[in-house]
């Protein structure tokens, strides 16, 4: 499950549970550091209550002369309306006395009640928790998780940019450069990455350029060789026959080797679109002069590929099928992510990782190069699409398929 997310997911899922456990914690502080309040209060209320019990009024204005944070109500009126409206907070009973805090607009008073005592008295030390000082703790707290997070992005930011990269180079596109100014470990991969993208970019057009070569220097010789068998004159017809054959041959595999060469220089700028893969299967019918190729549509196609190479790959599949089938017939079922090609026909003898090899066969005696399925894999792999084989009551199942 952890391999799935990425890195930036991840950071995020720490990150919100960071701030979530933050919360947290300070939940549960406030409710015990409130409750320690509290209980703070309620003792100082009731040593209060045990020093007053037997006092009588002049006593207890001595006693509160010395505390300027608690003063008497004197105004009968404002008494009388604080013991009406008030609301309770805490009411304690000792003996004969009785005492009761009292919130009246956001203010906190004390009410005295025994034989000796009937007084009001204001407590300026409100019976209220005071969250300022937390909440400001906390908001700083989270400006700096924020700050940290935000510093954090900022740093791995690269590893978009160079991930971008990568995709682009895995779909073929050579001109790419990670421009990462940065030294640390993000930059020296960027720069690792740049260097293995040179080399590579070398190593691909150093291969093109030696194909290219080699087949120039094979095809002059050929076609001098085929001029030259067809004005030889021999009372054996079957041997210069032959010898057209076996050159024309080569001449065949040359040309194959120049498709090979071009759909992989193509890799880097493919032209994709949605291809109409049924009007494409009819235009290959006339092309192969070939009425025993049938069409069934299952589901609408909505294949986007390079229509050339895609034309190419099915229509490969399609000549192995009416080439080597027993009933030298095809069928071409459409789906809307796959195109199969099923021919009748013994099942392969060999995987096939085998047959997508070049110059790779099922037998020596069988017509053709061994090219044609090496030349639909690596048509596929330039789409990133796959090609699987099935063998299902006696028919063969070739498939193209859109990855999932």
């Amino acid at each position: 499950m952890m391999k799935r997310i990425s890195l930036f997911t991840f950071l995020n899922i720490i990150f919100i549970t960071s701030i979530l456990l933050f919360f947290t914690l300070l939940f549960i502080y406030v409710k015990i550091d409130k409750e320690h309040f509290f209980n703070n209060q309620e003792k100082r209320y009731s040593l209060l209550l045990n020093n007053i019990q037997n006092l009588n009024s002049k006593e207890l204005k001595k006693i509160f002369s010395n505390q300027p944070d608690i003063k008497e109500i004197a105004n009968n009126q404002k008494k009388s309306e604080i013991l009406q409206s008030a609301d309770r907070l805490l009411h304690k009973k000792r003996l004969n006395t009785t005492m009761e805090v009292l919130n009246y607009n956001d203010k906190v008073y004390i009410y005295i009640k025994n034989y000796n005592l009937n007084v009001v008295l204001q407590d300026d030390p409100a019976l209220r928790y005071d969250l300022s000082k937390i909440i400001i703790a906390a908001l700083a707290i989270l400006l700096i998780l924020g700050v940290l997070y935000l510093l954090l992005i900022q740093k791995l930011k690269p590893l978009r940019v160079l991930n971008s990269n990568i995709t682009q180079f895995k779909k073929g596109d050579f001109s790419i450069n990670s421009n990462i100014d940065s030294q640390d470990e993000i930059g020296a991969i960027s720069k690792n990455f740049n260097q293995a993208i040179e080399n590579i970019r070398y190593l691909i057009e150093s291969k093109h350029l030696f194909m290219r070569n080699i087949m120039h220097e094979l095809k002059t010789p050929i076609t001098k060789a085929l001029f030259l068998a067809n004005m030889i004159e021999t009372k054996d017809s079957k041997e210069k026959e032959e010898l057209i054959n076996n050159l024309n041959a080569m001449n065949a595999i040359l040309k194959q080797l120049a498709n090979i060469d071009k759909f992989q220089t193509q890799f880097s700028n493919l032209i994709l679109e949605t291809i109409d893969v049924e009007a494409m299967l009819q235009q290959l019918g006339k092309e192969l002069q070939s009425d025993a190729i049938a069409i069934k549509k299952y589901e609408e196609p909505e294949i986007i590929a390079n229509r050339e190479l895609l034309a190419v790959a099915v229509k490969n599949l399609i000549e192995n099928g009416l080439k080597y089938s027993n009933d030298h017939r095809v069928t071409v079922a459409l789906y809307r992510k796959k195109v199969e090609v099923r021919s009748r026909g013994e099942a392969l003898q060999k995987e096939l990782e085998y047959y997508t090899q070049p110059f790779t066969q099922e037998s020596k005696n069988q017509k053709g190069y061994g090219l044609g399925l090496y030349i639909i894999s690596e048509i596929v792999k330039l789409h990133n699409f796959t090609l699987s084989y099935d063998h299902k009551d006696g028919v063969n199942i070739f498939t193209i398929a859109l990855q999932p």
